[in-house]
């Protein structure tokens, strides 16, 4: 077992009888993006803000 650094939980083995194993369909996957603080809305957000920053240095690029 190793200590990470991430959650500083020790690390459980795959053959550890305390691993519980969930396959991948039986995950919600929404559930676990916010869990790890995503937002879609605050996503959306930064894409528009990286679109309009984009757009605004396309002209430049173009002249030079």
């Amino acid at each position: 077992m190793r200590l990470t650094h991430e959650t500083s939980q020790v690390a459980i083995g795959l053959l550890d009888p305390r691993f519980n194993y969930i396959p991948a369909n039986a995950t919600d996957i929404v559930a676990t993006w916010r869990r790890f603080g995503f937002d879609p809305r605050a996503n959306q957000q930064r894409r528009e803000r990286l679109r309009d920053s984009l757009m605004t240095q396309t002209p430049a690029l173009i002249a030079a």
